[in-house]
């Protein structure tokens, strides 16, 4: 299956009852947008790999600057920020990679 980069993680949390979440997180969320998880790739700083499944939620964030905004989150159902350390490659399916970053077909275009 050929896969395209999403995103290469700066920061983790570990959330209890969500799990590991990775920053950074997706905007602006596409019209429609569900929740949904999927297979990805973990692409290591030192080149190793791994499949991992990968939940994308919409998730509503407090800024420091004050008032908040949603956001679609990235998140495994890990226990340790070992399995996706900083600097790892998030590779999605080609529908995921669409879906995240608003490409509809449309006739025509």
């Amino acid at each position: 299956m050929k896969r395209q980069l999403l995103l290469r993680v700066e920061e983790s949390f570990l959330i209890a009852g969500r799990g590991l979440v990775v920053v950074p997180h997706l905007e602006p969320i596409p019209q429609g947008f569900r929740p949904f998880a999927d297979s990805v790739v973990v692409r290591h700083p030192d080149s190793s790999e791994n499949e991992m499944t990968a939940r994308f939620d919409l998730s509503h964030f407090r800024l420091l600057e004050g008032g908040g905004k949603w956001m679609i989150a990235v998140s495994f159902p890990v226990d340790s920020k070992q399995l996706v350390p900083i600097g790892s490659e998030l590779w999605v399916s080609a529908s995921a990679f669409n879906i995240l970053n608003h490409r509809i077909e449309t006739a025509g275009a």
